[in-house]
């Protein structure tokens, strides 16, 4: 399993089956890109399922094909190849905290309703507008 680190994203390629991302250490991403291929396999969906489902990050599978029964654990499947351009252009011209910001609502949409949702949204843009204040 090779892991690939920066600011905002941990990407996970090489890997044989997807339960290995659990113990894996990726850090504390906002987005977790993992590349699948042909060969990839899932031994515990449910455990595997749970983990990410319970995750403070973004998942996304990157595989070249979406046929392979477990691109449903995942927030999003991406294209396979330039998975960076994604990633740059989801967090383009973000600090951290807005970075962070931006995950925690794609995670209040993965494990709430939709009034959590537009809860989180309004609260993230009250804080950012008084952080943008600050420094003004």
């Amino acid at each position: 399993m090779n892991l690939t680190k920066n600011d905002f994203v941990t990407e996970i390629s090489g890997i044989s089956a997807l339960d290995e991302i659990i113990s894996a250490e990726i850090g504390t991403p906002c987005l977790l890109i993992v590349k699948a291929d042909e060969n990839t396999t899932v031994c515990d969906r449910e455990k595997t399922a749970d983990f990410l489902r319970n995750a403070d990050f973004i998942s996304a599978l990157a595989c070249e094909n979406a046929e392979n029964g477990f691109s449903d654990l995942f927030d999003m499947v991406i294209p396979y190849e330039n998975t960076d351009e994604y990633a740059q252009k989801l967090f383009k011209e973000r600090t951290p905290y807005q970075a962070a910001e931006i995950t925690a609502c794609f995670v209040k949409a993965r494990k709430g309703t939709s009034d959590d949702v537009l809860e989180c949204e309004s609260k993230a843009f009250y804080r950012l507008m008084n952080k943008k204040a600050e420094v003004n």
